[in-house]
């Protein structure tokens, strides 16, 4: 999602939106830490595979959804000292 459409958004949706990024953004964070531990373990125990690669393979989702958040707030900011 590009910062144009949350220019177009309505400053209730982008609440809205903000809300539910940082639910997804926690539960998501969440996961990963789990992944990372789990991963590491298995790896120590059964040896190096694909599986060991998952939780690197799910961190650019994590970078995509801070800079989602960050461009939120961001508008959010800007409509607010717009006020």
């Amino acid at each position: 999602m590009e910062q144009n459409d949350f220019k177009e958004l309505p400053i209730e949706e982008l609440l809205n939106k903000q809300k539910t990024f940082k639910t997804s953004l926690a539960f998501f964070c969440g996961i990963l830490i789990v992944m990372f531990i789990v991963c590491f373990l298995f790896t120590l125990s059964k040896g190096f595979s694909a599986f060991s690669l998952l939780p690197f393979v799910f961190f650019p989702m994590l970078v995509g959804f801070i800079n989602n958040l960050q461009k939120i707030k961001k508008e959010i900011q800007i409509r607010n000292s717009s006020m």
